[in-house]
């Protein structure tokens, strides 16, 4: 079985060198479960309420705390493994802010937030760290990775700091309108009711990355849920609303013009 699919379980391993102070350890606990429903949330894992995580898990001698999903969330991509994947998302943003590798990671301003927070620890602790590890809570086989030392969240932190300013000098109305434009649809929550987990691909706009969708009307039960019809396999000539929600773009579908078949 792939590795990846085996890890059931975030475990945030803390190392430190005096007491913690119990706001820090709140705050970066707090952080880093933002971070995570807010990285669910993006991956089409959360329905109606967006997931929550729970302490399973205190352990003497280091602050081991293990954090699973409450609910089964299951996206569409079958080999998707949320723990894994968040880690290496973490990962790839600490390596950008300290660095300069990889590519700037799209936070919003929540996320941002979020991420500062979950520094709250290891800033206070010149000699500490924390562990963000994907792992099997069985048998506690560790299947991804990421340390963060005192440097890498000060730099992380300072980073935040500097996007958040810039954030907050983007206009407040960003809506454009395009019409006619083909949509692909790249993932779909068989819930009808899930609000979050719908994702299109529009080539002529944001370089063909796949976005969250919304519809007007009943333009999602057209799109994804016509009778006979499999949504993967058309394309949609639409018009649509590229909006922002907490400084990320998303697709939001005004009218439905034809159906192509792509097969």
């Amino acid at each position: 079985m792939d590795n990846k699919k085996e890890a059931d379980t975030l475990l945030i391993h803390i190392e430190q060198s005096k007491p913690i102070e119990i706001g820090d350890f709140t705050k970066s606990l707090n952080g880093l479960c933002g971070l995570f429903t807010q990285y669910a949330a993006e991956k089409g894992m959360c329905g109606a309420t967006t997931p929550k995580l729970y302490v399973s898990k205190i352990q003497e001698g280091c602050i081991d705390v293990f954090l699973q999903l409450a609910e089964a969330f299951v996206p569409f991509v079958t080999d998707a493994n949320i723990y894994f994947d968040f880690v290496s998302h973490i990962r790839n943003i600490k390596n950008f802010f300290v660095k300069g590798e990889g590519e700037k990671p799209n936070l919003s301003k929540a996320e941002l937030e979020n991420l500062s927070d979950s520094m709250a620890f290891v800033v206070n602790d010149p000699k500490g760290s924390v562990g963000i590890q994907a792992i099997d809570g069985i048998t506690k086989n560790e299947y991804n990775n990421c340390t963060i030392l005192y440097i890498d969240g000060n730099g992380v932190q300072n980073q935040v700091d500097i996007l958040k300013k810039a954030l907050q000098e983007v206009p407040a109305d960003t809506t454009k309108t395009y019409t006619n434009q083909l949509l692909t649809i790249c993932q779909a929550k068989g819930d009808m009711k899930a609000k979050t987990g719908n994702r299109g691909s529009i080539d002529n706009l944001n370089g063909g990355k796949p976005l969250p969708l919304f519809f007007d009307g009943d333009l999602k039960q057209q799109i994804l849920k016509n009778e006979g019809t499999n949504p993967f396999t058309k394309a949609f000539l639409v018009d649509v609303e590229v909006r922002t929600a907490g400084g990320k773009p998303l697709y939001y579908i005004t009218a439905l013009h034809d159906v192509v078949d792509m097969d």
